[in-house]
């Protein structure tokens, strides 16, 4: 016990550190490349060929990697992925290197899916050198959770790795709870003695009071958010077969060139705001607000949707989480701008609340990220609000089954 208690120390420490070492590449490097370097933020037209020629970097990095630039697209954060062959310290540099790259190449995706996949192997490779066995599994869970509360600056995430290896055991024991909670710690420890000040990823700023106006714009703008959710996800699903043939057909400097040129010419249509993850993107709006008229607020939304989409179906590695905070944002703007009445934390929380409830498609998952970047007063909020989502998802994904029935009755 003691060993399994001291690998799970180390990991909660190490999965800190890369993160804050992630953060900061990935945030200074997209500044510093795209900006300070080519100027793109203000000589608007650059972004389609540094999209280009970064996109065909990228391609290139892989190859040199032996790792293939299309993959299936993956849509939960939390998937298990089972590996037989043993976990690599050279793996684990090249999850986190492929996820940088495609970052730093302009993928409109958050970090997430990268530092939650290297957190796998670093579990993973943790309980194989230690020799853990059967408890490799609470490692790799371990190693998730202690990644999640350093993402989320919240020791509530560990409440996460707990339901996965409940869910897969069936039960929790002293034994499996104790690294977990112990990875936890030591995760937020460190980030705190890196950064007191840190936050994690981000948060929602407090809202001065909530009153029933609120919930009714959160179970509203949900209900919104979990259609834009529905349509990203069939964007990925019919994008990925065409991307997949482009891939292996074409050579691979011209499927990486059309891949970036794409990127790159959505980025110039909806401007500097929709680039990246949304992180800066979301400041940005909400500064130039009263720059943007009622429709605009809406067509940003559409734009991010559709760089998200483009990103995660043309090899860019990266997660759908944070994107959708920055279209959710958006589309709480523009219902708040045709209903002033519903403006305000309600409709905020609704939108980014629904999204991440429809993408997930899971309600536990949603509410826990939610509540991890929100005010404690809003907690009552995002409930409604994942609620409304959900009941909104459930009734998008009968639609197909419907459409098929009636084309089937009609022939």
């Amino acid at each position: 016990m003691s060993r399994l208690l001291g690998l799970a120390f180390w990991i909660g420490v190490i999965d800190a550190i890369i993160f804050k070492l992630f953060e900061a590449l990935v945030n200074n490097g997209s500044n510093w490349i795209w900006n300070d370097v080519f100027h793109s933020d203000t000589t608007r037209w650059l972004v389609v060929p540094l999209a280009v020629v970064l996109s065909i970097a990228l391609s290139r990095l892989m190859q040199t990697s032996k790792t293939p630039r299309w993959v299936k697209p993956e849509t939960d954060l939390f998937a298990q992925q089972p590996e037989k062959k043993r976990t690599t310290l050279g793996g684990i540099g090249l999850i986190l290197l492929n996820g940088g790259a495609s970052l730093l190449a302009g993928a409109s995706l958050g970090p997430e899916m990268a530092l939650t996949d290297s957190s796998k192997a670093i579990g993973k490779f943790a309980a194989e050198q230690g020799k853990a066995g059967q408890a490799g599994a609470v490692l790799v869970a371990a190693s998730i959770g202690a990644l999640m509360v350093a993402f989320l600056g919240s020791l509530l995430m560990v409440t996460l790795p707990l339901l996965l290896v409940y869910k897969q055991a069936k039960k929790l024991t002293l034994e499996s709870v104790l690294p977990i909670v112990l990875a936890a710690v030591s995760a937020y420890a460190t980030l705190w003695v890196m950064d007191p000040q840190t936050k994690g990823y981000g948060s929602i700023p407090a809202a001065p009071h909530v009153d029933l106006q609120d919930y009714i714009a959160a179970a509203v703008v949900a209900l919104c958010a979990s259609i834009f959710a529905f349509c990203l996800v069939q964007l990925i699903k019919h994008l990925s077969d065409w991307t997949q043939h482009i891939n292996q057909k074409w050579p691979w400097y011209a499927s990486a060139g059309l891949f970036g040129l794409v990127l790159g010419i959505i980025y110039l249509v909806g401007g500097q705001s929709v680039q990246f993850s949304g992180s800066a993107g979301s400041s940005m709006l909400l500064h130039n607000a009263h720059d943007y008229g009622t429709w605009a607020f809406l067509g940003l939304a559409v734009v991010k949707l559709l760089a998200t989409g483009w990103s995660k179906t043309t090899g860019y590695r990266g997660g759908l989480f944070f994107p959708s905070i920055y279209a959710g944002l958006a589309l709480s703007l523009f219902v708040g701008s045709l209903d002033s009445p519903l403006a305000g934390a309600g409709a905020l929380v609704g939108a980014i609340a629904g999204i991440f409830a429809a993408v997930s498609d899971s309600g536990i998952v949603a509410f826990l990220m939610i509540v991890a970047i929100l005010p404690y007063k809003l907690i009552g909020v995002a409930v409604v609000a994942i609620a409304a989502a959900l009941a909104g998802n459930k009734l998008l994904n009968k639609l197909p089954t419907v459409m098929h029935r009636n084309k089937s009755v009609n022939a």
